[in-house]
């Protein structure tokens, strides 16, 4: 009993009315912002941060909370509906969400990313439960050898993603974009990189500017290019609000996987829910046996993808919680 007093405890506090209250209008306020592009979740945890002031502390932690937990779904329904995230972690939920959409399937794209990012936040719960103390310890040891071994990871993703057509093509993509990365005032010395006596560019390129400027311009290209005043199939027959059970159970390691994957990746301070997305779901794609549907509207990439984000949030609170030291920017 005295191992399951705590949760029993918070389990008592979190069913009153009060909060409840404070979920539902927190992560439905974050739901909006998350949709909204160039809207992150960092930025509406730290607007909400001033009005939780007067909250009691049980209280102000569980708006933040569920704040963050909204703003990382919310930007699913921009990224399926409008092929532009609203948030950087549901950059890779675009790939196969709005090709969904596309199709006439956008309610059943909403449900999957509602039942991955629900799934993915239970196994990161689960951890954080479980092996919390271990698991951040083990994140603090990442230094900067670790560190760069990462950024090689995220190029060599970038080329899986493209698949067996063409990896050179994703490989140049990864490295230009570790290039733009570089410019700006690097993070020890503060010397400043590729500004080109621009004081513009001291800060960097900002990363929500360059994800809407490359998906949503690259989309009214396309629209223009194809001269269609509508994209999207139309379908008289509404689709189906929630997933079909046997889908999630078809993908459970999947859901499983993703979920571990982006729980680590949270635990890793600085790294956040894109990398998290990303990782999960070139992973996925590595072992489906439906790969070459990936990027054309798989039903199990955008399950990866959201799983792996909504994972990354419990994963982020666990340094945050036991050591100080959080795991992304809205755990701070």
């Amino acid at each position: 009993m005295s191992v399951l007093g705590p949760y029993l405890s918070a389990l008592g506090e979190f069913t009153q009315p009060i909060m409840l209250f404070h979920v539902a209008w927190a992560t439905l306020l974050g739901i909006f912002i998350g949709s909204l592009p160039g809207l992150t979740a960092t930025m509406g945890v730290a607007l909400l941060t001033t009005l939780t002031y007067s909250m009691d502390r049980d209280a102000a932690i569980l708006v933040l909370i569920c704040m963050y937990v909204g703003a990382i779904y919310g930007g699913s329904r921009s990224a399926i509906l409008l092929n532009i995230p609203g948030t950087p972690a549901s950059a890779a939920t675009a790939l196969d969400g709005y090709p969904l959409a596309k199709a006439g399937r956008a309610q059943y794209a909403m449900a999957l990313a509602t039942a991955g990012s629900a799934l993915g936040t239970l196994v990161g719960i689960v951890l954080l439960v479980m092996v919390a103390p271990p698991l951040a310890e083990a994140a603090l040891n990442f230094g900067s050898f670790e560190f760069f071994w990462l950024a090689v990871f995220g190029i060599v993703i970038s080329g899986q993603l493209t698949g067996g057509v063409s990896p050179l093509k994703g490989y140049i993509a990864g490295i230009l974009g570790l290039m733009v990365a570089m410019v700006g005032s690097e993070g020890i010395h503060a010397h400043v990189r590729f500004s080109f006596g621009y004081d513009q560019l001291n800060g960097g390129i900002a990363l929500i500017s360059a994800m809407v400027g490359a998906f949503g311009f690259a989309e009214v290209l396309t629209a223009i290019s194809q001269r269609r005043p509508d994209l999207v199939t139309h379908s008289d027959k509404a689709d189906r609000m929630l997933p079909r059970l046997v889908d999630l159970w078809r993908y459970k390691f999947t859901v499983l996987r993703s979920g571990v994957i982006g729980t680590f990746v949270g635990i890793i301070p600085g790294v956040g829910e894109d990398i998290g997305a990303w990782a999960s779901y070139a992973t996925a794609k590595r072992f489906s046996k439906e790969r070459d549907q990936f990027g054309s509207g798989s039903t199990e990439g955008l399950t990866a993808a959201e799983t792996g984000n909504s994972a990354v949030i419990p994963g982020a609170l666990i340094p945050a919680l036991t050591l100080a030291v959080p795991g992304s920017a809205p755990a701070a």
